[in-house]
């Protein structure tokens, strides 16, 4: 198992496991058609392109992803919205590789990268139970519940948060 920042030759492999993760994740909870419209928009490869970019133009990466034997299982990323305050953007293993360790992998790659980290959170979709025995796991807390119109399904979010 490695964990490396993105290149751009991973940007349609992220598509991807983006696309089988969140089928996965998110079946029962919210609708296909809305999740695919959200995979075909947020994953597009002109949107990965830009993240892509500028990850790397930043001191420290924050977008990676997790291989085995040169495929790859997952990706994480994170966008600093303050100085020292974090907003994990996604996180996804693949349906097969999950339970293995990888998601926290990934998530002390981040945490470790992030300098100075004196806060990190994440939305959280309430129903999802894997992602938020996640983040618990992980020393992270609810903190604040909201209402989201995710492509015409109102759904919950849980803010998720760890401080340092």
């Amino acid at each position: 198992m490695q964990i490396r920042p993105v290149r751009e030759s991973d940007l349609s492999e992220i598509q991807k496991v983006a696309r089988k993760a969140w089928l996965h994740t998110y079946r029962g909870i919210l609708p296909k058609e809305s999740i695919l419209k959200f995979i075909s928009h947020a994953y597009s490869l002109d949107n990965l392109r830009k993240a892509w970019k500028k990850d790397c133009n930043k001191p420290q990466r924050q977008f990676y992803v997790a291989t085995e034997n040169n495929r790859i299982v997952g990706y994480g990323e994170m966008v600093e919205r303050e100085p020292g305050k974090y907003e994990l953007t996604r996180i996804y293993i693949l349906p097969e590789f999950q339970g293995r360790g990888i998601g926290k992998r990934l998530l002390n790659q981040l945490m470790e990268t992030a300098d100075p980290l004196q806060c990190m959170f994440a939305w959280v979709e309430k129903e999802n139970i894997s992602g938020r025995s996640f983040y618990q796991s992980m020393d992270f807390h609810a903190e604040e519940e909201v209402e989201d119109n995710f492509f015409g399904t109102v759904t919950k979010l849980l803010k998720y948060v760890r401080n340092w």
